[in-house]
């Protein structure tokens, strides 16, 4: 089962990704979403914030904390 399906991708086993230029443009939304996950695959962690390019940089716009998450099982 693959669980991370967009590159780049970086795992224990492997760093992947295609080569490419982009230059962020003002209005452009970028995602950035580490994704965590157990040496054995059991357990993952989706956590991201979507932020939008300006002109004077980028701008957060989702709200959800950045205090430290805890998972429990």
């Amino acid at each position: 089962m693959d669980l991370v399906t967009n590159s780049p991708s970086v795992g224990v086993e492997r760093v992947s990704g295609y080569p490419y230029e982009m230059v962020l443009q003002p209005g452009m939304t970028l995602m950035l979403e580490p994704c965590p996950i157990t040496a054995d695959g059991r357990l993952g962690l989706f956590y991201g914030h979507t932020f939008i390019i300006t002109e004077d940089g980028a701008r957060r716009v989702t709200d959800c904390p950045d205090e430290l998450l805890v998972a429990t099982w």
